[in-house]
Order: C-alpha cells, then sequence, then structure tokens
C-alpha cells in the first residue's frame, strides 16, 4: 500500500509514461478508425459477399462491394496497418506494465487516469490521478478501480496535510 506521500513523489516518472500513453492511445484509436474503414471497403481475400467469393491471395484484386474491384494495394497496405498497431497495442501493455511496477493501474488511457492502492489515514483505498492534476487529489468509491472519483481535500487545491493527515480530508472512499 502506497500513502498519498509516496504517490505524488512517483508523479513526475508517471506523468512521462501517462503523456506517452496518450499520445499512443489517440493514434491507436485514429488508426483503429481508418483500418475499420478500410476492411468494409475493402474486404478479406475470400470473405464471401451476397454468395460471391472475393477471391483468393495472389490474385491481384480485392471485391469492394458488388461488381467492383479495388486493387490489391490496399490489402497489403491493411496488413502492414494490423501489424503495426499488433506492435503498439503491445507497446500500450508495455507501459501499462510499467505503471504497474511502480505500484500504478491505468484506469483510463484517453483521459490519462492512474489508481493507486493505497492507504490514507491508516485506511484503503484506491487513489486516483489524472494527467492535467498537479498531484494526487482524488480517490475511487470503495476499494475498486473504475469506481466514481472522489475529491480527497475539503479544501481544492490544498496540498497540505495538516499535523494529522486527516483533518482536510473530505468524503471517504
Amino acid at each position: 500500500m502506497l500513502s498519498l506521500q509516496d504517490v505524488n513523489a512517483r508523479l513526475p516518472l508517471v506523468r512521462s509514461i501517462v503523456r506517452d500513453v496518450m499520445g499512443l492511445h489517440r493514434d491507436l484509436s485514429e488508426r483503429r478508425g481508418r483500418l475499420r474503414e478500410l476492411r468494409e471497403r475493402y474486404p478479406a481475400p475470400g470473405v464471401s459477399q451476397a454468395g460471391r467469393t472475393a477471391g483468393t491471395a495472389g490474385t491481384g484484386s480485392l471485391m469492394s462491394g458488388v461488381g467492383r474491384v479495388g486493387p490489391a494495394v490496399y490489402e497489403q497496405e491493411v496488413v502492414q496497418m494490423e501489424s503495426e498497431l499488433a506492435r503498439d497495442e503491445t507497446r500500450m501493455a508495455e507501459y501499462a506494465r510499467e505503471l504497474s511496477s511502480i505500484g500504478g493501474s491505468l484506469a483510463d488511457a484517453g483521459l490519462g487516469q492512474v489508481d493507486f492502492n493505497g492507504q490514507l489515514s491508516g485506511e484503503q483505498v484506491v487513489l486516483s490521478w489524472q494527467f492535467d492534476e498537479p498531484e494526487v487529489m482524488y480517490c475511487r468509491t470503495g476499494l475498486r478501480h473504475g469506481g466514481e472519483r472522489r475529491l480527497l481535500m475539503q479544501a481544492a487545491g490544498s496540498g497540505d496535510l495538516g499535523a494529522g493527515g486527516v483533518s482536510e480530508f473530505g468524503q471517504s472512499c
């Protein structure tokens, strides 16, 4: 279990990883969309459409709808895109493992949210940080990742835990 101070001390490294995660997530989302469009327009060889076979690999053409033929170069592009997507999805998993090795769990790649199993005033909590936040200011409801984020501190922007580390905390998680 990490303390709030432990997590905040790790944020410079977490920020760096999450910056890369968010960029890769945006890129993957865009490329998945383009790939889906290409696959709809130019289905893979051997796919039956309305009783017709689109052909076999090596015929030099793909069906792109009934009676229309598109160049095989689209299939080569799709195969290359799929390969690059797989490589980058592996890279995303590596980022998630790197966050895990320092105590974090990637909660939302698009928003840059990372959760940490933590301890606050002797209680187990899920501390939640998002990329645009200067420090950990939220926790998740209950002890579950993916639950609602709740503000930790009553005084917004107050990073001071006070003498006992309890007096300024708002809702419990």
